[in-house]
């Protein structure tokens, strides 16, 4: 290929070179890849320990919680205006026990246009 080029074999014997040995690894490259790969694996066992089932499980899940309260204790004379709203309750329970027969509607003329 050389030879094309004018460059004898003569010429190509008496050129010297060296080879210099590189590091199997290279840490230059490699340095940063596992700096940020241990970043992140920190990262996400801090959040597997923080949310107990990991971040997958949590993800989309309701956080509202159940509440179990005790019965109210609240009766009718606590409450102002009791009174009215007892005597409303009544008639109520009073028009489901009893209902009234429903009246006739009274027509009236239509009105002349």
């Amino acid at each position: 290929m050389l030879a094309g080029l004018g460059v004898g074999s003569a010429e190509m014997g008496a050129v010297a070179y060296a080879v210099a040995e590189i590091s199997p690894i290279p840490w230059g490259e490699m340095l940063p890849i596992l700096v940020l790969t241990l970043l992140l694996g920190g990262v996400l066992l801090v959040s597997l320990r923080r949310s107990g089932r990991g971040p997958a499980f949590g993800f989309g899940r309701s956080r509202a919680r159940r509440f179990v309260g005790q019965a109210q204790q609240v009766t009718f004379d606590d409450v102002a205006g009791a009174a009215e709203a007892k005597e409303e309750l009544l008639a109520a329970a009073r028009f489901r026990s009893e209902p009234h027969p429903a009246r006739p509607v009274k027509s009236g003329r239509n009105p002349v246009s």
